[in-house]
């Protein structure tokens, strides 16, 4: 081989080794990328990913809060495993370890942030409406309008509740629930619900088929003792005042079911003009139960509903430390309402 044909193959030679040589080394310095361990300006913090947002908006701001050094090489990633079109909106907890492809990872899953909610005994579906809103920014309006007419909802509807329930009210259970941003106000009902049926189910269903309360007219009790109880200890008391005076015919006569009916427009101000005027709700004119729960009851007052105290008892009032003065005759009663009521 002559001198020159070697300067020529040389000269072909070398700047493949060279490119290839460029080429390795970039490919091993992209590979080295992928894999360090980003280093976050301040521990746990929270990026979110808004609906609709471009992938360079999103680059972009990771640059800007110091999350990524390298927006390009980011970018080269995402798109050469075609990570883009997987990449999901919503609140991500960023924590110490992430690289950028386990932070794409992240990007890509369902593993939201999440807020610890509890919702409080008690509470009728304008409170839990409110609740929502205040923590996951859930429209009130229609959190409300889906949770009073739930059986419009295809999906809802399918939901193992007493067939007279056209409301969830009453059948929320008040528990600590983990939501996310992302969560729709259906997936929310649909968790609380099947936690009640799970939950009753569990508890009292064997015991309601011998007992002359449905499971609807057992909850919608339980709503009322729910909301006149005071102190934990006197729900099974109570309770029996009510189911005393259902057997002989009373009106149950409960302020909570009266305010209640008068919602959301209630001003705090409960009238005897508000007493007299017929609801579907007034156990003051209407006889036996409202027609439907007037609040979420928790397991407790679900109980005293099926198991009330042994009483005789037919009237309460309550006294200044929230607790009740319980009478068997109507005399009795005139005399505590002015002992603690008209007196005070």
């Amino acid at each position: 081989m002559t001198r020159s044909l070697k300067l020529v193959l040389f000269g072909l030679v070398l700047p493949i080794v060279l490119v290839s040589c460029c080429v390795g080394y970039l490919l091993l310095d992209f590979n080295a990328y992928t894999e360090h361990v980003l280093v976050l300006p301040r521990p746990n913090m929270i990026f979110t990913i808004s609906p609709g947002e471009s992938f360079p908006s999103i680059t972009r701001r990771l640059h800007q809060a110091h999350v990524i050094q390298s927006p390009l090489r980011f970018t080269l990633l995402a798109k050469f495993e075609r990570r883009i079109p997987g990449i999901k909106a919503g609140e991500f907890e960023l924590t110490g370890g992430l690289t950028p492809r386990t932070l794409l990872d992240l990007f890509s899953s369902n593993n939201f942030v999440t807020y610890k909610i509890t919702v409080p005994e008690g509470y009728d579906l304008y409170d839990i409406a409110k609740l929502f809103e205040e923590k996951l920014g859930l429209p009130r309006k229609s959190f409300l309008a889906l949770a009073r007419d739930f059986r419009k909802d295809p999906k809802l509807a399918t939901l193992p509740l007493p067939q007279e329930a056209s409301s969830f009210e009453g059948f929320l259970f008040p528990e600590t629930y983990r939501f996310s941003k992302n969560n729709t106000a259906t997936e929310i009902l649909t968790i609380m619900a099947s936690t009640y049926r799970k939950v009753f189910d569990a508890q009292f269903a064997e015991t309601r088929k011998v007992h002359f309360l449905s499971e609807f007219e057992l909850v919608t009790l339980a709503s009322i003792i729910e909301k006149e109880t005071g102190v934990a200890e006197e729900r099974g008391l109570i309770s029996s005042v009510f189911h005393n005076r259902r057997i002989q015919g009373m009106l149950l006569q409960s302020d909570p079911t009266v305010i209640y009916g008068l919602k959301p427009g209630f001003n705090g101000n409960l009238t005897r003009k508000d007493l007299t005027t017929p609801t579907d709700y007034n156990t003051y004119t209407r006889k036996g139960l409202p027609i439907g729960p007037i609040c979420n009851p928790g397991i407790h007052s679900l109980r005293a509903a099926l198991f009330p105290d042994d009483t005789q008892y037919l009237y309460f009032v309550a006294r200044h430390d929230r607790t009740h003065h319980f009478s068997t005759t109507l005399a009795e009663h005139n005399e505590a309402v002015w002992r603690y009521q008209l007196g005070r």
